[in-house]
């Protein structure tokens, strides 16, 4: 059974991003994907709190796959998009904008996208479907402590030694031949030392999507409601 204090250490690790929602929500609304954004990352993040790492990360996957939806949607109205799929070549035309779930997977979305993102966008969308397929198999990867500063200087170094400077908090995982890194400093959550593996990589991928989203949707503040 859930305990209140179990619940408020996930609340604290990852605040709530609700102005990071809305402005994706402003931006994608026009082809309908931001109201399944909301409706799917704002259930992926209860969840999350909820103690449910797994199905947080499949919902929250799901939810950034809507944006991507969104994002093709406003490229389509500049005329039809292709898709490498294996040997083939699908071709999405603008008047499926209103049926994209039914005409791209994830993988094929992604694709899709591949010239209008760069690739540390393109990275970081790839890392959040890794980790939805991986949570809906039950078969999470493994996490490491990660240092974000390992290329000291020799001073720096010293200091580390003598106690005047720390370890910055990071965690990384392994993808396809690719470590998957992320600092906490430089995302709007707070230290998940507390937190069990599962619900660390739950809210990794969390701030990926929050990540990826400023990078689509530019305006989109990131912030706590």
């Amino acid at each position: 059974m859930l305990t209140r204090d179990d619940k408020a250490i996930r609340e604290a690790a990852l605040p709530w991003y609700g102005k990071t929602v809305v402005g994706a929500y402003l931006k994608s609304r026009g082809a309908r994907y931001g109201e399944d954004f909301v409706e799917l990352i704002l259930e992926g993040y209860q969840t999350y709190v909820d103690g449910s790492a797994r199905a947080s990360m499949i919902v929250a996957g799901e939810a950034l796959l809507r944006v991507l939806y969104a994002r093709i949607a406003e490229i389509l109205q500049e005329g039809p998009l292709t898709v490498p799929h294996g040997k083939r070549i699908i071709t999405i035309r603008p008047s499926s904008v209103y049926d994209l779930p039914d005409e791209l997977t994830f993988a094929q979305a992604e694709r899709a996208l591949n010239s209008y993102i760069d690739s540390r966008v393109y990275e970081q969308v790839t890392a959040v479907r890794f980790l939805r397929n991986r949570a809906a198999h039950g078969d999470l990867p493994l996490l490491d402590e990660w240092d974000p500063d390992d290329l000291r200087s020799e001073t720096d170094f010293f200091s580390l030694l003598s106690g005047k400077i720390s370890i910055a908090e990071g965690y990384r995982f392994y993808r396809a031949n690719t470590w998957i890194t992320l600092a906490i400093r430089d995302h709007p959550c707070n230290t998940l030392h507390e937190l069990s593996m599962g619900e660390k990589l739950a809210v990794i991928q969390q701030l990926l999507v929050i990540s990826v989203i400023q990078q689509l949707f530019p305006s989109g503040e990131v912030g706590k409601s």
